[in-house]
């Protein structure tokens, strides 16, 4: 028996995001986005589903790259937020819902999961390789702070999958 193979061109999730500014906020936005494309191109099961999600995630660092986005004051997002946030979702079992992304007005990434108004579950990623996350399951309620090393913290495996089971 013979297989046959052909070559793919692997095609970046981050090709139509080409760098058009001639400012130093523009080269670093270019910068941002090809490191998140070396953290997420490495993934096996990274499909259809995760461009869509880390689509969402590079449209809200280059959405809130500077200070006072929000016009209330909030910061630039972390460059390391953005990044940690990229291996985070490497990382995410393809079994969990897409979560909600946001950024925080301090630099920090928000994935957020919602289940109804009384089963929720957010984990903010920062730049200094921590999470902190916080859940709503009924009357009860878990909160924590979490170093991000090489794997997803056991805590937010396992509040995700509480939320949906």
């Amino acid at each position: 028996m013979s297989t046959a193979c052909i070559s793919i061109k692997n095609q970046s999730f981050l090709a139509d995001y080409p760098s058009r500014g001639w400012s130093a906020e523009a080269d670093e936005m270019s910068r941002i986005g090809i490191e998140m494309e070396k953290v997420l191109s490495g993934s096996v099961t990274f499909d259809i589903r995760d461009n869509n999600v880390s689509r969402l995630l590079l449209d809200a660092c280059i959405e809130c790259s500077d200070d006072n986005w929000d016009g209330y004051g909030a910061k630039a997002i972390q460059l390391g937020a953005c990044l940690n946030a990229a291996k985070f979702l490497k990382m995410m079992p393809t079994t969990f819902p897409i979560p909600e992304i946001d950024v925080e007005p301090n630099g920090g990434v928000m994935f957020e999961w919602c289940n109804n108004a009384r089963k929720v579950f957010s984990a903010i990623i920062e730049g200094d390789d921590r999470i902190t996350y916080a859940g709503l399951f009924g009357e009860n309620k878990t909160y924590g702070t979490e170093y991000f090393g090489n794997e997803l913290p056991k805590p937010i495996l396992e509040n995700v999958q509480r939320l949906f089971s």
